[in-house]
């Protein structure tokens, strides 16, 4: 399994953004990757069970890679049962007895109440990526190239005032773009958790 640098795609965009420069397109290309797979939901993995200490609530997520963020519970487990999770901005339930949300940038999850007793705690994530990210493993690249060259050139193309601006051309790819987007979160949401390609760790 291959790491494939944003920088090397470059050569794929520059030819419909005459004038820009690689650095403005290798740091368009990667905020896209995280915005599509941010949006998406994605690339899910299922983390290994961790310990829940007595009386303590925050806790560490170990996620795969150093690069990647969790942008999402799918579910959490506590000593094999679901527990309930939550986003930014919602309720919790009043009927619920625990629950747990991210926090950290993604790097952290909080349970609550903290654990009246020692117990394993599991999740399933949906990642992206950080912002220094400067490559990704080639099955998660090729997973979505097509829509982040569109993903891509459309943030070029609608820039105002550059030479290669082009917002026409930005519109439809920006349209592509959300499309794709649009369809990969309905058939992971729709595949019982399971991203359409499977991916697991890297791999697909």
């Amino acid at each position: 399994m291959a790491n494939i640098a944003f920088a090397s795609l470059v050569s794929e965009i520059l030819p419909e953004v005459p004038g820009c420069t690689d650095t403005l397109v290798t740091r368009t290309l990667r905020r896209t990757a995280e915005q599509y797979l941010t949006d998406s939901q994605e690339w899910r993995v299922t983390l290994d069970e961790q310990p829940l200490i007595k009386g303590m609530s925050e806790y560490d997520i170990e996620v795969p890679y150093s690069y990647t963020k969790a942008v999402r519970i799918i579910w959490a487990e506590v000593d094999g049962k679901r527990i309930n999770q939550v986003s930014d901005g919602q309720q919790v339930r009043s009927d619920s007895n625990i629950y747990c949300h991210l926090d950290g940038y993604g790097k952290t999850v909080i349970v609550k109440p903290a654990p009246a007793q020692a117990a394993k705690l599991q999740l399933r994530v949906a990642l992206s990526i950080l912002p220094n990210t400067a490559a990704l493993t080639d099955t998660v690249i090729y997973g979505m190239y097509d829509t982040l060259l569109h993903g891509a050139l459309a943030r070029l193309q609608m820039m105002s005032g550059q030479e290669w601006s082009n917002s026409q051309a930005g519109e439809q790819n920006e349209m592509l773009f959300r499309e794709a987007v649009a369809k990969a979160r309905g058939h992971a949401n729709n595949n019982g958790g399971s991203a359409v390609r499977k991916m697991r760790y890297g791999g697909i």
